[in-house]
This record gives structure tokens, sequence and C-alpha cells, in this order.
């Protein structure tokens, strides 16, 4: 099995936003309710601890850590500042630590970009469009909208050139609004990265969608990409199926059958695999582990996180011969996902995949013939 090197640290398990669509709050699990809003620092050094001993164990070079939420900037400065040092100070001499934040950037400003600039820390700011689509369901608890803070944070970054460090936005797509344009509103903000997340549902809660739509949404963001021709603008979700496309790999979750080994840190130190499965069903994360007495490969040994890891051998038969399981690999896992048959489903955005994948394999090999490279 694929070692663990992304490791996903809850340091608070609150927000300031309620968006309908988040997985940790409004998508039936409900066991945020019974941590800790900030997690104590002990756990915190607890769970470096597991994460560098296990790197130590299996010869592991590189971890990427990502601190989220909840919104992790709730934690405050000092919090932060303090989990920055404990870092340096934890890990071993020959293991390279890269540490991200994702936030809804509402609390960003000229301090902590300052404060992260410092430790080397890249960022990644929720954004879903233009203000009239990103307030529809980006809202704090009183359904105020939150475009203009997210707005306002980004500026800061484009102004601090925060870009030789590293930043991105991350947008929950939704075919109710055109692709193209929240592509080309990103463009305008000068956003440089972007990705465009599928929404967590499954057949026990099922897209609200025609099948086709996201597709639509999909191949409006690809052709208005694929036209510009701007090698400096990257979209991580269009990036993975190029290359699964090309070389028959990707390092993107659900495409290629892409083993999903995410460790999930809670604030409560709980040990638990790949998040959105809460989706499934509430609790279905908790396993009974904690970095306080259990270890990372205490963990991987668990049944859930084995069918995480090796979901490509869940495959229903129809995408076992389907003409493009190569690069969908059957899609998320959570998307698979039924009380009757648990992940042996195909996606059930398996049309949506089929339809944006084939179009982007059309178009590129059409050029590819037509510029001679193949023939």
């Amino acid at each position: 099995m694929e070692k663990s090197y992304n490791f996903i640290i809850k340091i608070t398990s609150t927000c300031n936003l309620n968006c309908s669509y988040c997985y940790m709050f409004n998508m039936g699990d409900n066991s945020f309710l019974r941590k800790p809003k900030i997690m104590h620092k002990e756990v915190a050094t607890n769970a470096l601890k597991r994460i560098f001993e296990y790197a130590c164990r299996n010869n592991t070079k590189v971890v990427r850590i990502t601190l989220h939420g909840g919104e992790p900037l709730l934690a405050g400065k000092e919090w932060m500042e303090w989990f920055f040092n404990e870092v340096l100070d934890l890990a071993p001499d020959n293991l390279q630590v890269a540490v991200n934040i994702q936030t809804n950037g509402v609390l960003l400003d000229k301090q902590w970009i300052h404060l992260f600039s410092s430790y080397n820390i890249g960022i990644g700011i929720s954004i879903d469009g233009p203000q009239e689509w990103h307030d529809k369901y980006r809202t704090d608890h009183l359904g105020r909208g939150s475009y203009k803070d997210v707005k306002r944070a980004i500026n800061l970054l484009i102004a601090s050139e925060y870009s030789k460090i590293g930043w991105g936005v991350l947008s929950v797509a939704n075919p109710e609004f055109s692709g193209v344009d929240i592509y080309n509103h990103f463009k305008s903000l000068g956003i440089k990265e972007m990705d465009f997340l599928w929404p967590d549902y499954h057949y026990d809660n099922p897209p609200k969608w025609p099948p086709g739509s996201l597709a639509q949404y999909y191949i409006g963001i690809f052709d208005q990409w694929y036209n510009d021709q701007d090698t400096t603008i990257k979209v991580r979700w269009i990036n993975g199926v190029i290359k699964a496309l090309l070389v028959g790999t990707s390092n993107v979750s659900g495409l290629g059958g892409t083993p999903v080994t995410d460790v999930v840190i809670e604030t409560d130190g709980s040990l638990e695999p790949y998040d959105a499965i809460r989706t499934c069903g509430n609790e279905m994360t908790r396993l009974g582990l904690n970095v306080v007495q259990d270890t990372i490969e205490s963990l991987r040994e668990t049944d859930l996180f084995q069918m995480c890891a090796k979901n490509n051998d869940l495959l229903s038969n129809e995408c076992l011969n389907c003409s493009i399981l190569s690069v969908c690999g059957g899609g998320s896992i959570v998307h698979r996902w039924s009380g009757k048959n648990g992940f042996r489903n195909p996606s059930v955005y398996c049309q949506d995949l089929k339809l944006i994948i084939e179009h982007m394999q059309n178009r590129i090999i059409s050029d590819l013939y037509q510029h001679k490279i193949i023939s």
C-alpha cells in the first residue's frame, strides 16, 4: 500500500460561516458537537509527534500538513505561531515538512499574511465566484454574504506578492452558475491557481441537478482555459485529468483510482480517514483512535482506511467495463456510496464524468493530430 504523505489537522471545529453545502457541519454528521472548538496545544503536539514518528518508521522524506477546520484562523495568531514553531522544533532534520492552510479568508489580514509568509505557509482560500453567486451559499450565521471580505483577502495576497510561496483558491462546483463566468471572474481578480471541487453527494443524498449539468459546468471552464493558452494559470482538476489522459496516472483524489491515504486528525485528537466520508453516515469516520495512545499505522490498519486506500478493489462491473476507467478511476469514493451497496457503485456523477473527460480527450487528441504530433 502507498504511504501516507498528506495529513489534515482540524485545529478548529467551529466556523464563522455557515455554508449550506459544508460537509463538516451541514451534511448529516454531527460529531463536531462533542469536540473542542479549538485543538488543545497538548493534542497538537501529540499529533505532530505521531506524524513524525510515522515518517521516520516508513522512511518518508516529505510530509504535507494542511491546517483545516471549521475555520482554522479562529484558533488565533498566538496559537498559530506556537504551532509553526512546534513543527520546527519537533520535525526530524532529514524530513521536509510542507504546511498549508485552508481558510474562508474572512479573517485574513496583513498580520496573518506576514505570519504565514514568515513560516513559508501555503494558503488556500474558498471562494465560489462573483459576489451574487458566492453570497448565495457562503454566508455567516446571520445570513450575510462573505464575498467582500474574501475579495479583500485576495487583494492583500496579490499586493504582498505571496505567489513566491504559493496560494490559490478553491471553489465548490455548482451548475446553477456558469463555470466559464466563474473562471473568468477568478482571472479578473488576478488568481493564478484554482480548483473546482465536485460536491460531496452520493446515492443516499443525490445531487439536485439533472445528470450532465456538472459536465457542462466543467466543459465551460476547460474550453475557456484551453483556448486561453495561458500556462501561468493552473486549474488543478483539469490538470489532473490531462495528466491521467497522457501518462495514465493522476495525483488528484477521485481520478484514475488514486489511493486515498489522507490521514485526518480532529480537534480532540481523533485519527480518522478521508474526512468527506462523514457525509455517508453520521459518525462513520469515528473509529475510536486518538493520537494520545494510537499510531498512524493503527488508523491505516482499519477496514475503512483500507477501503479508501484500495478503492480500486471496490469498483462496480459498470466501471470495470468503462472506456474512461483509466482516467476516471470510478470517481471519488464518497460519490460512490449507497447504504445498499456500500462503495460498490459507479459515481453518482458517472454521466457527468464521462461527458467532460471524453470532451477533453477529443479536443486534445484532435489538436495532436492537427499539429502532426501523432499520426
